[in-house]
């Protein structure tokens, strides 16, 4: 029997051990380091809904929602797997450099007005709510 997303109490970030709220949001910066490429960025937003989901953004430098991914917690290792793919692309021999800040509900707010901003000069994923 699968267990209600909100009844798990400790879901972790993608990309860290830092736990994820539905008051609070992991904001991270993967810099790619490889020797084929150096350079390139992922921007990555993670937070839990309010049903206890992980809810998971892929943003441009510009602020357009790349991929978006909202899962169970307890994903099974195929699940899982599958959805660090559609977030950062084929696992290879890649290595990222991870920066990441921990914000609080005003400054998630912030983030929402900078995308709204950016949507608002772009085509973007319209009626998508982080």
């Amino acid at each position: 029997m699968l267990v209600a997303a909100s009844d798990i109490p400790d879901v972790r970030s993608l990309t860290g051990r830092a736990s994820l709220t539905v008051e609070s949001g992991l904001l991270t910066s993967l810099t790619l380091h490889s020797a084929a490429s150096s350079g390139n960025q992922i921007i990555l937003f993670e937070k839990r809904n309010h049903f206890g989901d992980r809810v998971a953004y892929r943003f441009s430098n510009q602020g357009k929602i790349l991929v978006r991914q909202e899962v169970h917690p307890s994903l099974s290792l195929a699940a899982d797997r599958q959805m660090r793919e559609s977030l950062f692309g084929s696992a290879d021999a890649s290595t990222y450099k991870a920066q990441s800040a921990l914000l609080s509900e005003p400054q998630v707010r912030a983030l929402l007005a900078w995308r709204e901003r950016c949507q608002a000069s772009s085509s973007g994923i319209a009626g998508d709510n982080l």
